[in-house]
């Protein structure tokens, strides 16, 4: 069986494009009247792109300390 890679190599740009199409995903989605039949799901659905986009946001380094070699202190 096929195995995922644990590590990605993604430009800022990559992620700045995949968090507009996963936001414009989630207007879709939060568009669905509550009296819908599909609301549940679609609800559902726009949960698991929030959770996304906050394990997005969750790996971005806003600051780093950084020592006199200009390497960031991890």
């Amino acid at each position: 069986m096929a195995k995922y890679h644990e590590h990605f190599r993604l430009s800022p740009s990559d992620l700045e494009l995949i968090e507009q199409a996963v936001r414009t995903e989630i207007a879709i989605h939060t568009r669905v009247q509550r009296d819908a039949r599909e609301f549940d799901e679609a609800r559902k659905k726009a949960r698991a792109l929030n959770d996304v986009l906050g394990k997005l946001h969750n790996q971005k380094i806003f600051y780093a300390q950084v020592n006199d070699t200009g390497v960031p202190v991890a």
